[in-house]
C-alpha cells in the first residue's frame, strides 16, 4: 500500500514476529537493526507476540499515536499474527508462514486494510495539525 505522505512522520516502522532462541542462535534476523531501535509498548500480549523496531529518528509521540490502545489490542489478538513494515512511503503486510486457504487470504487482506487505515488516519490528522 502506498502511503507516501507519511514518510516524514514515520521514517521506518517494523513489526516482526518475536524471534525465538533458535532464530537468535542461527542469526535469523532479516532486519538490519544497526540504524534502528526497539520500542516496547504497554501490552504484554503484543510484546510476547512480536517486536517493534523503528528508525532512530522516529518521533515517539507520533509513534504512540499510531499505536493507539485499540490498534495494539487488535494486533495482539489477530488470529493470523500479521507483521508489517512501513518505510519510504510503502506499507507491506505479510505473514511468516504460508497461507493454507482463501479464507486466510481474505483475513490477510482485511488486516492490510486495517493497518493501512491506521497509518492513513494518523497521516491525515498530522497533515491537518501542520496546516492549522
Amino acid at each position: 500500500v502506498d502511503i507516501e505522505p507519511g514518510i516524514v512522520m514515520y521514517p521506518g516502522v517494523f513489526v516482526a514476529r518475536r524471534r525465538d532462541l533458535v532464530d537468535r542462535l542461527g542469526n535469523g534476523r532479516w532486519l538490519d537493526t544497526g540504524r534502528r531501535r526497539t520500542v516496547d509498548l504497554e501490552s504484554e500480549a503484543l510484546h510476547e507476540r512480536c517486536e517493534l523496531w523503528v528508525e532512530r529518528s522516529q518521533d515517539d509521540v507520533l509513534l504512540l499515536q499510531l499505536f493507539s490502545p485499540s490498534f495494539v489490542a487488535w494486533l495482539a489478538e489477530h488470529p493470523l499474527h500479521p507483521c508489517f513494515e512501513y518505510r519510504a512511503g510503502t506499507l507491506v503486510v505479510y505473514l511468516e508462514r504460508r497461507l493454507e486457504d482463501a479464507g486466510r487470504l481474505s483475513w490477510l487482506l482485511d488486516a492490510t486494510a486495517e493497518i493501512a487505515r491506521r497509518f492513513l488516519q494518523e497521516v491525515s490528522e498530522g497533515a491537518g495539525t501542520r496546516a492549522a
